[in-house]
């Protein structure tokens, strides 16, 4: 009777040991990838593991995986539930206190110490947890240069990539022991769809801002396409990370077409907590010349500040920033070093905006009102000199799709400091190289509108006439509100030169605003409000005249008195 109770609690064991341990049973709750210069801690990196849950677990032949390397736990390992171990290199172990339960691994992978992806795989190879870490999650750029781990707030929420932060303990860290920003289990952060790609008519890839459970990630009836509802025929998520879905579709989406994708229930990675997501998508087409457009500037930014280009898509179809370059010209007037725009696929929707910078955030500080949707943060961008210089926009085979040659000249002649002022361009239809087309940003935008309709673009009128003078009162000051007075022109017949004359209400001629300007069909031109010696025009009531000559002889004039406040 004593074996067989002996041999029923040696099985029982043996299955609580080896039971199927579900993903983030086990997660990665702490991580050194950075240990020079030491604060405390060993002078080697480390990753810790929790068992958060209900059972013991053995590790044996557990991996801990970067990509490109495996280490393997070779020993019979029992994690007990809410209990931590630490993995090292073998040579390592060591130097971790006798009292910090530790394994030393053969050929430990190297973690790089910014943007690397670190996965721990049971013995079958499934991925149990991992994690994307990047500096910015310490929260503190002293802490991000080394020496210090980066910790789980709340081990229940192992997908939420703003549960990290730099550890606040005296050594630098806490392996082995509880976490020193350990906290209750708090609000789980929403699932955001980011980003939905076509990659072909039927197939689609989903990205999520976070990792989600896997199984309602492939369930086809979790996403709607279309007026139509239509469900794909696979859903397949991507590991380890799971927060990107492909899916495969028996109906083809067609061109210049956008299309609403509805997804959900989705489920957290490790809790019942679920998320419906609404998202549009398109066919990506590489765009031709003028159907990208650069519509601001930011190249003379505030000290604590960074330049900002915005583009517009000012075609009909998406754009996908990864097939967009960023360049300059060197001091020979030669093309400059390009950089991708988005290493990420990114859709840049038909009108709508989208700008980069290498510090979003600053933007987001400083224009509360941008749409962070359509931001994009480039580790290095070409170099934008505050004075002048050229912003470039070209494809990968290196066609140029848009190019502005900038100078602070361009600003409002009346600005006191040009410093933190975008130049926004006025009218996407009139090209880029029209120097009229741009103007300082208006002082209520808090001079720029990155991401937003631009403060000084031109609302063009829909009535047809060949000459349009709007409006009827201006005033050039830079506010934001008629800062400038705009010539719409629609003719007939191409070819047509114009000349736009201002006099006072005494006949006297105080400026030629233009001067035989060849132009097309249609366009916008303006008057900044300034004289022929640029200083601003005193209040008052000004005529504007009008001169057109086409090609073929045809003649146009039209007055029309305004009020400058």
């Amino acid at each position: 009777m004593k074996k067989l109770l002996l041999l029923f609690n040696v099985l029982f064991i043996h299955y609580i040991v080896f039971a199927q341990v579900d993903r983030y049973n086990v997660v990665i709750n702490e991580i050194l990838a950075d240990p020079s210069p030491v604060v405390g801690l060993p002078n080697t990196e480390f990753v810790e593991l929790k068992n958060i849950s209900s059972h013991p677990i053995n590790l044996l032949k557990w991996k801990l995986d970067n990509g490109s390397t495996k280490a393997s736990i070779p020993i019979d390992y029992i994690l007990a539930p809410d209990s931590l171990v630490v993995l090292c290199s073998k040579t390592k172990a060591i130097f971790f206190n006798s009292n910090i339960k530790t394994i030393g691994l053969s050929s430990f992978p190297s973690l790089v110490n910014d943007g690397d992806i670190i996965t721990i795989r049971d013995e079958h190879g499934n991925a149990i947890h991992a994690v994307e870490y990047i500096k910015k999650w310490y929260n503190n750029p002293i802490k991000a240069e080394g020496g210090w781990s980066l910790e789980m707030i709340d081990p229940t929420r192992p997908c939420d990539k703003n549960n990290w932060s730099a550890s606040v303990h005296y050594s630098g860290g806490t392996p082995g022991f509880e976490n020193s920003i350990y906290n209750s289990p708090g609000i789980e952060e929403t699932i955001i769809g980011l980003q939905c790609i076509a990659l072909n008519p039927t197939q689609l890839i989903m990205h999520f801002n976070q990792g989600a459970d896997s199984l309602s990630l492939s369930l086809a009836a979790n996403y709607s396409l279309g007026e139509e509802n239509i469900h794909p025929k696979t859903a397949l998520p991507i590991g380890p990370l799971f927060k990107d879905v492909e899916l495969t579709f028996n109906t083809a989406i067609t061109e210049n077409k956008l299309f609403d994708l509805t997804i959900g229930p989705i489920n957290h990675c490790a809790s019942l907590i679920h998320d419906t997501i609404n998202i549009k998508t398109g066919l990506i087409r590489i765009p031709e010349l003028n159907e990208l457009i650069i519509n601001e500037v930011l190249f003379d930014p505030p000290s604590e500040g960074a330049d900002f280009v915005e583009l517009y898509n000012n075609s009909s179809h998406v754009i996908n920033a990864k097939d967009i370059y960023l360049s300059n010209k060197n001091e020979t007037g030669e093309l400059g070093k390009s950089y991708v725009a988005s290493k990420e696929d990114f859709n840049i929707f038909p009108n709508d905006y989208l700008t980069i910078s290498t510090d979003t955030a600053f933007i987001v500080r400083h224009w509360r009102k941008t749409n962070t949707a359509n931001l994009l943060e480039m580790k290095t961008m070409p170099s934008y000199p505050d004075d002048k210089g050229q912003v470039i926009i070209l494809t990968q085979q290196g066609k140029i799709l848009d190019e502005f040659d900038y100078s602070d000249k361009l600003h409002f002649p009346l600005l006191r400091e040009k410093s933190g002022v975008s130049l926004e361009r006025i009218n996407p239809m009139v090209p880029t190289s029209t120097s009229s087309n741009w103007h300082s940003a208006s002082a209520s935008s808090g001079y720029g509108t990155p991401t937003r309709k631009n403060s000084q673009q031109d609302n063009e009128d829909s009535t047809h006439s060949p000459i349009r003078i709007l409006p009827d009162y201006f005033s050039p000051d830079n506010d934001g509100v008629d800062d400038y007075l705009t010539i719409q022109y629609n003719f007939l017949v191409p070819d047509n030169l114009i000349s736009v004359y201002v006099f006072d209400q005494n006949g006297v001629m105080v400026t030629k605003a233009i001067d035989n300007q060849l132009c097309g069909t249609t366009g916008s031109l303006f008057w900044d409000g300034l004289d022929n010696k640029k200083r601003r025009v005193s209040p008052g009531l000004y005529i504007i005249l009008v001169e057109n000559m086409d090609l073929k002889g045809g003649r146009l004039r039209i007055k029309k008195g305004i009020v400058v406040n």
